[in-house]
This record gives C-alpha cells, sequence and structure tokens, in this order.
C-alpha cells in the first residue's frame, strides 16, 4: 500500500518556481530597473559597478566654432551582494486540512516578503540621488514640469513618479491630471493611476517626503544567485518550515535618469 507523507506534498523545486513565480508579480518597482545576471557563479561578495557621471548642460557655439566635447565618464563604486530571507513555518494539520491552500499562500506570502525588501532597497538606493538631479520644493505637478528639465534633451520617453498615497489629491486636482483609462497606452510600472506632465503616477506608503521621478535603467539590480527555497521538517510539532533566500545588490547606476523631489512635509514613515 502507498502511504502519502507529508513531504511527498511538499516539493522544493515546485514551490521554489511558484515562489518566482509570485515574486514576478510582487515586485513594484523592478520595471525601473535593469536586472543584470553577471553576477550569477562569480566568486566574492564584493563587486565594483560602474556609474555614470553628468557630463553637465550644452553650451551656446558660435558660427564656425567647435562643439565642446566631454569625456563620458564612470566613476567605480564598491558595493557589497547581500542576502535577503525569510521563512514560515506549516503544521502537517493545516496542509492536510487543505483549507486555504496553505501551500500556495505561504509561496505567495514570501514572495511577497522579498519583494517588499527589494523594492525597499530601490528606495534607499534612490535615496542617494545627488543635488545635481534634485529640486527642494514641495510636490506639485507644477513643480514635476519644473524638476523634468533636469533631464535636459532626454526629457521625453517613458519615466514614473511616485508619490504618497497623501498626495494623490493635490495632483488629481490639478488640470495637468490624466486618468489611467485616458493614457492610451501600457504604463511603464504595475498599478499607475493617472499620469502627469507624461510620468506616469505610482502610488507607494515607502514614499513620505522625498518624490522621484525615475526613467529606465537608473537602477540597476545585481543578482548573484536566484531565488532558493528549503525546506526542514520539525518531527517533534509535526510541521515543516520553509525558508527562501535571495542574494543581490541595488545599484544607482546612471545619475542622468532619476530626478529626487525634496521639500514636502509629510512625516518621516517610510517603511524600512
Amino acid at each position: 500500500m502507498t502511504i502519502t507523507k507529508i513531504e511527498h506534498m511538499i516539493n522544493p523545486e515546485v514551490l521554489a518556481s511558484m515562489v518566482d513565480g509570485e515574486l514576478e508579480f510582487a515586485l513594484k518597482f523592478t520595471n525601473l530597473a535593469t536586472v543584470d545576471n553577471t553576477l550569477v557563479g562569480r566568486a566574492g561578495n564584493t563587486v565594483s559597478l560602474p556609474a555614470y557621471k553628468m557630463i553637465g548642460e550644452a553650451e551656446d557655439v558660435a558660427e564656425g566654432e567647435a562643439i565642446p566635447v566631454e569625456a563620458l565618464a564612470t566613476e567605480m563604486e564598491n558595493v557589497t551582494v547581500k542576502k535577503a530571507g525569510k521563512g514560515v513555518r506549516i503544521t502537517d494539520e493545516a496542509i492536510l486540512s487543505g483549507y486555504g491552500d496553505p501551500l500556495g499562500q505561504a509561496s505567495k506570502q514570501l514572495a511577497k516578503a522579498i519583494a517588499a525588501k527589494v523594492d525597499s532597497d530601490v528606495m534607499a538606493c534612490l535615496d542617494e540621488i545627488g543635488p545635481e538631479m534634485t529640486i527642494s520644493k514641495a510636490l506639485s505637478a507644477d513643480v514635476v514640469s519644473e524638476a523634468l528639465v533636469k533631464f535636459g534633451e532626454d526629457i521625453e520617453g517613458q519615466k514614473v513618479l511616485l508619490i504618497s498615497p497623501a498626495q494623490l489629491h493635490t495632483l488629481k486636482s490639478d488640470k495637468n491630471w490624466v486618468a489611467a483609462a485616458e493614457i492610451g497606452r501600457e504604463a511603464l510600472v504595475e498599478g499607475a493611476i493617472g499620469q502627469v506632465h507624461g510620468c506616469d503616477v505610482v502610488i507607494s506608503n515607502r514614499i513620505t517626503d522625498t518624490n522621484f521621478i525615475v526613467k529606465p535603467g537608473a537602477v540597476a539590480i545585481y543578482l548573484k544567485r536566484e531565488t532558493s527555497l528549503e525546506t526542514e521538517r520539525i518531527p517533534s510539532i509535526r510541521a515543516t518550515e520553509l525558508t527562501v533566500d535571495k542574494h543581490y545588490t541595488v545599484h544607482l547606476a546612471d545619475v542622468t535618469k532619476a530626478i529626487k523631489i525634496t521639500g514636502s512635509t509629510l512625516l518621516n514613515t517610510r517603511k524600512k
């Protein structure tokens, strides 16, 4: 007679693929980032990554004079690969009951936990934007328009404005607000609720007194290893622990593709 055991119902490889599948949908800001796998399989946890410097604004050129040419320079930054992890414990009774799909729910919760950490690190990376790409004024549609000038001739193209829930009313009340249904193209980031001055507007609870306008490629996520899931049996309490981790680092790759807006007076409650 074949006996069905708990270990037959918990397949780490299947669950790992489930977590990765859920993770793809749970990550909110990765469409703003370049995901790079070149670190996979390489030795060491500290890597040197390039960040492009600004070449400055264009200059007036008189007839017959040469156009000023600047060298495209990079600044190398040493970053350390980190490990983010989370675990959950499921009892045999929960699995055998089948109510609420506990294994599926565990996969979703673990994916959300990892995604929240990666998104938080992306936000922390954007906080490193320097003064040359920063404007210190309280958020409004007019301030967004003023800030976009910092992109120079690269002002066109898709970009995202990250705001707090409390700032939504201010933007929606402006004549330049465009509802999501009227945009006419696919949003750059899942969950965009509208547009102002060409920026897809996304609400985040992580935004407080600082806003960001971000173009694709501003941030890079370097993966050291794909999502790993392991199980550990705890026979004394008839339960199984599922733990998941991800090795990666986040880097501000191109300072010319992100703008920081400071000056709002909201309470500093950004989630870490």
